[in-house]
């Protein structure tokens, strides 16, 4: 009857499953920040930007994935401080960034002779070959995110809901918002590893977008993202060793499913529950 979870017998999938299953619980918690701030649009610049990362790395013989982790990781540690220079929200600067990092990867593909569909398929993303350093980078950045969100919920929750506000109350507004903006990056980067770059919204956004209705408070809405998160994870291996579809998309499948029902069924429940009392 459980035959279907024979393979998480090999070490190798069970440290894919355990790895996802990390990545979903804990950078679900970026996307509660992202969608509050405005800054949906960060994740397109920054898959652009490891785009460019990783065509500077082929021209150079370097290894194209650790060229995009660390074009992003730059991008987003300059964000936060480039948007204050510009006098611009980092939502135009991503824009920016995603405009002209696609751009010069173009002109570096055809200048240089780059084989653009070889480095576009390295986005594509694949947890069954994650390494045990790419494993415990994992869950190094799940738990740094978690002891965040514990230690500095507060400040967090008064950036979340006015970033000028908090800083008015004494709040190290500015340090926490570049340090999540940097974060989200990291944790942008290692999605990208685990379920490629077009999925990388099924581990970090769509357990958020699924909370965030349903939440009264930052607290809820940072443990109700991070639950879906998890079942987003786990529905998506369970599908994907039941009917041996691809991982990354079975995920991606299993957090719309997850958004609908929260959407179609539990929020109107509850509604109809409020009414009645």
């Amino acid at each position: 009857m459980f035959d279907w979870l024979a393979p998480l017998g090999v070490p190798l999938i069970r440290r894919a499953v355990v790895t996802l299953l990390v990545a979903g619980a804990t950078f679900s918690l970026y996307g509660v920040f992202i969608i509050t701030q405005g800054l949906t649009v960060i994740r397109f610049s920054l898959l652009h930007v490891g785009l460019l990362g990783s065509a500077v790395a082929v021209a150079c013989g370097w290894e194209p994935l650790a060229g995009a982790l660390v074009a992003i990781v730059l991008a987003a540690l300059s964000l936060g401080p480039l948007s204050e220079r510009l006098k611009l929200n980092p939502g135009a600067v991503s824009a920016l960034f995603m405009t002209g990092s696609l751009a010069l990867a173009f002109i570096l593909f055809y200048e240089a002779g780059l084989p653009a569909m070889e480095i576009f398929s390295l986005f594509a993303g694949s947890v069954l070959t994650v390494r045990p350093v790419e494993a415990w980078s994992v869950a190094i950045l799940g738990i740094l995110t978690v002891i965040l969100v514990a230690v500095f919920y507060r400040e967090l929750q008064a950036v979340l809901y006015h970033r000028e506000f908090a800083a008015a109350l004494g709040v190290p507004a500015r340090v926490l918002y570049y340090g999540m903006l940097t974060l989200t990056g990291l944790a942008v980067a290692v999605a990208i590893r685990l379920v490629g770059a077009l999925l990388v919204d099924a581990l970090i956004i769509l357990p958020a977008m699924a909370a965030l209705p349903l939440a009264r408070s930052a607290g809820q809405a940072f443990a109700l993202s991070a639950l879906f998160g998890l079942l987003a994870g786990f529905g998506g291996v369970s599908a994907s060793l039941a009917f041996d579809w691809p991982i990354g998309a079975s995920v991606g499948v299993a957090g719309v499913v997850l958004l609908a029902a929260v959407q179609g069924i539990v929020r109107p429940l509850l509604h109809s529950r409020k009414e009645r009392n």
